[in-house]
């Protein structure tokens, strides 16, 4: 989400928001590991080949994912709200 769209969420949508985000972490950091250890695996079995850096585009798009998880805890510091 953009900051303006974070801004017009409600304070309670954007607890929703967060609980989502926050439940969503442990998946990321699984998947990112995981990819990893394809990446890994697959240089040391193969060289390195276009299915190598396959993954590496999942775990971009994982790790942009969380900048905005980021401005989702962001935008609920800078309203003062409490989890």
């Amino acid at each position: 989400m953009q900051p303006e769209e974070l801004k017009r969420l409600t304070d309670e949508e954007l607890r929703q928001a967060y609980q989502k985000t926050r439940s969503n972490r442990w998946v990321n950091a699984f998947l990112v590991g995981l990819f990893i250890g394809v990446v890994v695996y697959a240089v040391v079995k193969n060289g390195f080949t276009f299915f190598t850096f396959f993954p590496l585009v999942f775990i971009y798009f994982i790790i942009k994912n969380e900048t905005n998880n980021q401005a989702i805890l962001k935008e609920l510091q800078a309203r003062n709200l409490h989890l």
